[in-house]
């Protein structure tokens, strides 16, 4: 269940699931991984585990992650990182962890709560977390860019706008099957806006009254 070593990797690497801590220095100086994925069942990341991994560009962490601690220096000079998203399970990310990673743009925060080590990441980086997190706080004091997660907004645009309310209306239409005709026709999706393949137009309106349809309201 314990991750001790791995330096001899080259290219990319699934960690086994069912692996729950991975140790300090486990991958240090592995400077032939180049993409790392991490199962849900990892509970931790130990200090200096992926240290001046000098050629990993990419870290995913499984949906369901169990991850809550990544150590300190864990990621330190990982120089071809450029993002990454950290898990909503994770409560504390130790000091410099992804400090020395000099490519790294943005750095995804879910969890609200979460608590930082000083200089956890470089000071060019973007943070990207909800209002009145720990992220931003912790950008507002060490002047870091900050940008804020806002649910619904799946285009990144910093606001909901049409483009969100599209992908959300498709999103619904998937499951329009299972509703009968009558509620189709309640609904108002077929209009005389309708498009040339017959696909319904939507608006604010249809989208409420589609919601409230599939979600029996």
């Amino acid at each position: 269940n314990h991750l001790i070593e791995a330096k001899t990797i080259i290219g990319q690497y699934v960690i086994k699931a069912g692996t729950k801590t991975i140790a300090d220095q486990a991958f240090m100086y592995c400077s032939s991984l180049t993409s790392i994925e991490i199962p849900d069942s990892v509970t931790s990341i130990g200090e200096q585990a992926f240290d001046r991994c000098t050629s990993l560009e990419s870290v995913t962490f499984g949906k369901n992650s169990k991850l809550t601690s990544i150590g300190i220096y864990a990621f330190d000079s990982c120089t071809l990182l450029t993002s990454i998203e950290i898990p909503d399970s994770v409560t504390r990310i130790g000091y410099n962890a992804f400090w020395g990673c000099s490519k790294l743009n943005d750095i995804t925060i879910l969890n609200k709560d979460t608590m930082f080590g000083e200089s956890f990441a470089p000071s060019t980086v973007t943070l990207h977390g909800y209002p009145e997190s720990t992220t931003a706080t912790y950008a507002k004091k060490n002047n870091i860019n900050f940008c804020a997660i806002i649910d619904n907004d799946f285009n990144n645009s910093g606001a909901i706008d049409t483009e969100d309310i599209e992908f959300l209306a498709k999103d619904i239409l998937k499951d329009v099957s299972q509703l009968t005709e009558e509620q189709k026709a309640e609904a108002n999706l077929y209009t005389k806006d309708d498009g040339e393949n017959g696909e319904p137009v939507i608006n604010i309106k249809d989208l409420i009254k589609l919601a409230q349809l599939m979600s029996g309201k």
